[in-house]
């Protein structure tokens, strides 16, 4: 009855239905992707993700043409999970990563020219992959390249540790389109080799967004305090925006009580004993990515000219603004974004 992820020892008991780990295989026939689309493009914080890829490409020249390894290791296993959309184990018998046999690439990289995407976005609990497509493509749609340019616009890569979710990502969304490559790997998030080994196997350097929904509780529970501080600390080291979406304290009790009501055994421990950023765990997670050297982007309307919404980056002291940030299940959308001085 359990399925255990080629990337951890974690088992996956299908009778758990999702409550233990959050790989809710229905998630979004209750949360479609389009309502976080939603918020995401009423609040301006799509905008000024837009806004911050213009400027940094116009900063880096669209990042020319690139001999990297990074574009032909993406390119090979876009190929390879095209053609075997569900996940095997690697060929030297590796645990820690989730790579799949297929074509083998017979040109030697260094003599492969490549132009690198506009945009990288990584999307961190995944799930099926169909919030990871939907906000990929929203951006795809807006960082638009000059008609006679054959780049890539957005390369996206999906982590989640269910070889399922992965399953079904890579066949829905697996080859969306050239200009929106988009890749899935299983990752237990919560293991930081597995973390560290995925991003590497997809890219060498820093994402311009990664996205967290609704998944820190699960880490949290199954990590404790120390281990959902490693996982910001990763993400946001490997990033240049961060879009955060942290559960709050009610979702953990509403988590045990819905595996009571099935039947199954407990989560971990939840007590404020044990789990201490719970108390204010949605002030405690800001508090972690601001000490990565991240401020919060919040946005305000421009007044004098309603078509464009600018950011200041301070604390948000505005309820109302605030509360425009929640989704409908009242939780709240948070852009952060990188301030410290770093080599491209």
């Amino acid at each position: 009855m359990g399925e255990t992820s080629p990337s951890s020892s974690v088992d996956l008991v299908s009778e758990d239905g999702g409550h233990r780990h959050g790989n809710f295989h229905n998630y979004y026939s209750f949360h479609p992707p389009v309502n976080r689309l939603k918020v995401l493009q009423e609040t301006g914080i799509l905008d000024y993700v837009v806004q911050f890829a213009t400027a940094n490409n116009k900063k880096r020249g669209h990042r020319g043409d690139t001999h990297t390894d990074d574009a032909v290791k993406r390119q090979k296993c876009l190929q390879d999970q095209a053609d075997h959309p569900f996940a095997a184990k690697s060929a030297n018998g590796s645990e820690n990563t989730a790579t799949i046999t297929g074509t083998v690439e017979t040109q030697s990289p260094q003599k492969q020219t490549r132009r690198e995407p506009l945009f990288r976005y990584c999307d961190l609990g995944c799930n099926e992959g169909d919030l990871t497509a939907g906000l990929a493509r929203e951006l795809t749609n807006r960082i638009q390249p000059s008609k006679k340019d054959t780049v890539a616009v957005v390369d996206s890569l999906g982590l989640d540790m269910d070889a399922t979710l992965i399953g079904r990502a890579r066949e829905n969304h697996g080859m969306l389109s050239k200009n929106m490559p988009i890749q899935f790997q299983i990752c237990n998030l919560c293991q930081a080799l597995d973390h560290e080994t995925a991003y590497r196997n997809h890219f060498s350097g820093k994402f311009d967004l990664t996205s967290i929904f609704s998944t820190t509780m699960w880490i949290h529970v199954h990590a404790g305090d120390n281990g959902l501080k490693d996982f910001l600390h990763r993400a946001c080291q490997q990033t240049k925006l961060l879009l955060i979406e942290p559960q709050p304290s009610k979702c953990y009790r509403s988590a045990r009580v819905r595996l009571e009501r099935l039947g199954r055994p407990d989560i971990p421990d939840i007590s404020f004993d044990r789990l201490k950023m719970r108390q204010n765990i949605e002030q405690e997670i800001a508090n972690v990515i601001i000490s990565c050297g991240f401020q919060r982007v919040v946005l305000v309307e421009n007044k004098s000219n309603p078509e464009t919404t600018p950011a200041s980056h301070h604390p948000p002291n505005n309820s109302q603004e605030e509360e425009s940030n929640r989704t409908v299940w009242k939780r709240a959308l948070q852009l952060y974004e990188r301030i410290t001085d770093e080599e491209e």
